[in-house]
């Protein structure tokens, strides 16, 4: 049952985090939030990891669900990107049309809710033929402030979508938190320094 530890699913894992806000309608918060109705890890498995411009695409999506006093999912929002836009939306594309609930309870009747978990998108040792790689270039931009610290990092991936990056993520990892030397011009005044760190995966044919 989803809420107790962590389960394994193929290459895939939920990370068991629900969480409960009433609806902005209800005037109190339920007294039992939903609960998933059958097996959860039947709603993202292994066999349903997407087509990615990534080939070595992987990282972790948290969502939210919204569901209705019925038990129904009426909206799914990512709370935290995995960093692959692709992963996002197959993760909310399968939860709308696989996850249902026995819903949330308040003094005795059914009452919308919300449901929070994670999903670890990684492929398995398994997972078959490798695909053939594609073109790929991912960026993280960051800057080192003049007294050595950086505050946040941004990503631009192969699409040319700009988001934040959390500390330690991505495939160049971000070092944000993190105390470099102080920065220094040519007069040994203190200066701040934008970094731009670029991975680019070429694919070419050989004649």
């Amino acid at each position: 049952m989803m809420g107790r530890g962590l389960s394994a699913v193929g290459g895939l894992t939920f990370l068991a985090a629900p969480a409960l806000v009433a609806a902005a309608a209800t005037p109190a918060l339920p007294d039992s939030p939903p609960q998933p109705s059958g097996n959860p890890g039947g709603w993202v498995t292994a066999n349903d990891y997407p087509h990615t411009s990534d080939p070595y695409a992987s990282g972790t999506t948290q969502f939210q669900l919204a569901v209705d006093a019925s038990g129904k999912v009426m909206d799914c929002t990512i709370t935290q990107s995995s960093g692959h836009a692709e992963l996002d939306a197959a993760t909310c594309r399968l939860l709308r049309e696989r996850a249902a609930f026995v819903p949330a309870m308040h003094a005795g009747k059914p009452v919308p809710g919300t449901y929070s978990n994670s999903v670890l998108w990684q492929k398995s040792p398994d997972s078959g033929e490798p695909r053939m790689p594609t073109p790929y270039r991912q960026q993280l931009i960051y800057t080192i402030a003049a007294d050595g610290t950086v505050a946040g990092c941004e990503g631009v991936d192969n699409e040319g979508n700009h988001r934040t990056a959390g500390p330690g993520t991505g495939l160049i990892e971000c070092p944000a938190g993190k105390q470099f030397p102080i920065p220094r011009d040519a007069a040994g005044k203190p200066v701040a320094r934008r970094v731009t760190a670029t991975f680019t995966l070429t694919v070419d044919d050989v004649r």
